[in-house]
């Protein structure tokens, strides 16, 4: 330890140890730590960032077990990327904070970014659900209408898909840890297909209240299914480096981190060369 320390000095990289993400983000800690109290950290932060980040995803996977840690260790290093990574999770899962590293270790500026992030994703996601519970199918006259025999069946159809939308909103909005579930049931309604309201499952409600919609139930649930992917490309997006299926990641991973949110980086007034 102190021979890596001492060898930055003289301009040598530290020795690193690079078998798994677990024992290069220890060992740099530790360097860290050593390197912090002698004052020294710049001698050491690009070798450190050079290693963690040469795990590549596995780095951005362990991030989502712990952000706030990662947060802390991207402020040492100023490191944009890991500092992006983490603040994508947090903002996500706000006020949500499944995660051993407590916020209170975060300075206040921080977590005044994270609260208006995360308003502001939320207000997103109010407009996405909003323009779901309108969604219809438009004919050559407009809008399916209830009073037009023709029309009938495809707007029963229609107000189906919205109402059962809006059990499932009403459910996330009824549940404290909604952040950390809504990216999720997003994340389907953005894909599609059998992930959420599959034609089985939608023919045989349809078979038992209203017959007569069966018929066109597979085309009319696709436009509706089809129009509900374009609403939630904005909230589904995975700004992080993670495989979000294979973390397991609930919370929305659609924050922006812009220049103006990196501290060192509107200190410095330049753009560092990891981001």
């Amino acid at each position: 330890m102190w021979s890596s320390i001492f060898a930055s000095f003289y301009n040598l990289p530290p020795r690193i140890p690079a078998e798994n993400i677990a024992t290069t983000l220890s060992t740099s800690e530790q360097l860290l730590k050593v390197a912090d109290a002698l004052n020294c950290t710049s001698l050491l932060s690009a070798s450190i960032s050079t290693a963690l980040q040469s795990h590549r995803h596995a780095l951005y996977n362990v991030i989502s077990r712990d952000p706030a840690r990662f947060l802390l260790l991207s402020f040492s290093l100023q490191n944009s990327s890991i500092y992006t990574g983490s603040q994508i999770y947090i903002i996500g899962a706000y006020p949500c904070w499944p995660w051993p590293t407590k916020r209170s270790v975060l300075p206040a500026f921080i977590m005044d970014l994270v609260n208006t992030k995360a308003e502001e994703l939320d207000k997103t996601c109010l407009e996405a659900e909003r323009d779901l519970l309108t969604l219809t199918i438009t004919v050559p006259t407009g809008p399916v209408q209830a009073h037009v025999n023709s029309q009938f069946d495809t707007w029963f159809i229609v107000q189906t898909f919205r109402d059962t939308l809006a059990q499932q909103f009403h459910a996330l909005d009824c549940d404290r840890k909604k952040p950390l579930k809504r990216g999720t049931l997003f994340r389907k309604i953005r894909k599609g297909g059998v992930e959420y309201m599959p034609y089985e499952e939608m023919r045989r409600l349809m078979t038992r209240v209203m017959p007569g919609a069966v018929d066109s139930l597979e085309e009319d649930l696709g436009l509706l299914k089809e129009h509900a992917r374009g609403v939630m490309e904005e909230v589904s997006r995975n700004e992080g480096m993670v495989d979000i299926k294979g973390v397991e990641v609930g919370w929305l991973m659609c924050a922006r981190i812009e220049r103006r949110d990196i501290p060192w980086m509107v200190e410095e007034g330049e753009i560092c060369d990891d981001l």
